[in-house]
């Protein structure tokens, strides 16, 4: 939970420093995509993890805004 938190958190600044629209969709495609390239067993489950993280947020931020509350319903 606490690196989810950091995640998001680190998305959101993203999004606020770059205002182009599904910036957090593609940042969220580009970090599973890194993702598929660690060694490791079981990939699939964190990587739909993060696409699905990725959209929570752009589907918050889109629906609420950038501000205090597309952040706080995206992060939650």
């Amino acid at each position: 939970m606490l690196l989810s938190s950091c995640g998001v958190l680190i998305l959101l600044a993203g999004a606020r420093l770059c205002p182009s629209p599904w910036f957090c969709l593609r940042v969220g495609v580009i970090c599973a995509f890194c993702k598929s390239l660690s060694p490791g067993g079981i990939i699939l489950g964190p990587m739909v993890g993060i696409l699905s993280e990725a959209f929570i947020v752009e589907l918050a931020t889109r629906l609420l805004g950038r501000g205090w509350a597309g952040a706080f319903v995206g992060g939650g």
